[in-house]
């Protein structure tokens, strides 16, 4: 007996559906693929340009063309040319030809320390024209693992070397080092047994500074109480001074007081008296005047007889 009987109506159409259900996977993978090769800018327009690298290492098709971390294309292809130099095909998307110039230059790096190497490009003097299709770049080349340790190892050596000869030099037993190291020993030692003995003559000098000071403090004190002794003497002899200059003082006072009154008694007199002097001057001046017309007196002629 059938399980399924084919007018089983769950079948009807089946072909159909299963048409259907494989053209939507169809279309669905189709469209994943167009947005993947979308994504790797398969539909985008691009230029070749050409690089000419003095070696193909780390060189292969399909390697990355980067621009400030960018990727930009692609290599297309690695060849050898006539004149044993490698001929690099890159092919840059159409809408970052306008960094690249004619001064651009593509150089080897690498995703870290040991990542896929890939192309970097350096954008030109952005006053120059872009690179149409064809066009080539600079190469610079970038130094390998090897010549960096090539390069490293010819750094190295030489300072291994002269450390080596510096340790033999320093370990030679008849060298100038260890012989200056045992005299740098010996002066230590010296200069210990010059430190106890100074720190024994700072004692003694200490001891000795306390004896003369105490000393000095002694002849101070009594110093000071024979100046404090002569000074209360001194005071007391210029207070005795002092009480008989006052009392002289008084007393030129008193002198001066009675020649002043002396003098105002004296200047009435003084000055009558000179006023009379002058009178008798005048009067002896007349009766002179008098005298010298007279004869004798005058020129020793007798006078002329009276009318």
């Amino acid at each position: 007996m059938s399980l399924l009987r084919d007018t089983d109506p769950r079948f009807r159409g089946l072909n159909l559906k299963v048409a259907a259900f494989a053209l939507l996977a169809l279309l669905a993978s189709v469209g994943l693929l167009v947005l993947l090769a979308a994504q790797q800018g398969y539909f985008t327009r691009k230029v070749d340009i050409l690089v000419e690298a003095p070696s193909g290492t780390d060189l292969r098709a399909g390697m990355a063309v980067k621009l400030s971390g960018f990727k930009i294309g692609e290599v297309k292809s690695v060849s050898l040319n006539d004149t044993a130099r490698v001929d690099v095909q890159l092919r840059i998307e159409e809408q970052y030809m306008r960094w690249v110039k004619a001064d651009s230059v593509v150089s080897i790096a690498r995703e870290g320390l040991i990542g896929d190497s890939y192309l970097a490009m350096r954008s030109g003097n952005a006053s120059l024209p872009s690179l149409q299709s064809g066009e080539s770049v600079q190469f610079e080349p970038t130094p390998a693992l090897a010549d960096i340790a090539a390069d490293l190892r010819n750094r190295t050596l030489p300072v291994i070397d002269g450390t080596t000869k510096l340790l033999g030099y320093l370990n030679d037993p008849q060298g100038d080092f260890r012989a200056a190291m045992g005299d740098l020993r010996k002066l230590a030692g010296e200069l210990r047994e010059t430190r106890r003995k100074v720190d024994r003559l700072v004692d003694d000098v200490d001891t000795l500074a306390r004896d003369d000071v105490k000393r000095t403090l002694d002849n101070t004190d009594r110093a000071l109480a024979t100046l404090e002794k002569q000074v209360t003497d001194l005071s007391a002899k210029a207070g005795e001074s002092m009480a008989k200059l006052d009392e002289t003082t008084a007393s030129a006072k008193a002198t001066a007081e009675a020649a002043t009154r002396a003098i105002d008694g004296t200047a009435p007199k003084v000055e009558a008296l000179l006023d009379n002097t002058d009178a008798a001057v005048r009067d002896a001046r007349t009766l002179m005047d008098g005298a010298a017309k007279r004869w004798p007196f005058k020129g020793g002629q007798p006078p002329a007889p009276l009318p």
